[in-house]
């Protein structure tokens, strides 16, 4: 019998991998707020922009996210970013902070840890 997602994730890390949707926050104005908690757990995250504004992302030892000083998520729905421990190190389980181009902008994120919520 062919194995499921799951179980071929679980036997590359060892371990099963969780999901979490929208762990933190789903809406973000132009005052930087916390996208995610520093989690040395988190293998990675995806987020999709589901707003006409831009985002911006910076993990926090780098400071707070501006326009000049971020990754960032064009307007409209479907702009994704991911990153992933192969291939963005540690970065992805530091603390991320986001800010928006205008009030209200709305995103959502999967983040997908080693251990349960």
């Amino acid at each position: 019998m062919p194995k499921t997602v799951q179980q071929l994730v679980a036997e590359k890390f060892g371990q099963p991998v969780y999901p979490q949707i929208d762990p933190e926050i789903t809406s973000v104005g132009t005052t930087a707020a916390r996208l995610l908690r520093n989690d040395p757990h988190r293998l990675g995250f995806v987020i999709t922009c589901t707003s006409s504004s831009t985002l911006y992302g910076l993990p926090q030892p780098l400071g707070t996210p501006s326009s000049t000083l971020a990754y960032f998520l064009l307007p409209g729905v479907g702009s994704q970013a991911f990153l992933w421990w192969e291939e963005d190190v540690e970065t992805v389980a530091w603390e991320w902070l986001i800010v928006a181009s205008a009030a209200a902008t709305t995103f959502t994120t999967i983040a997908y840890s080693a251990v349960p919520d």
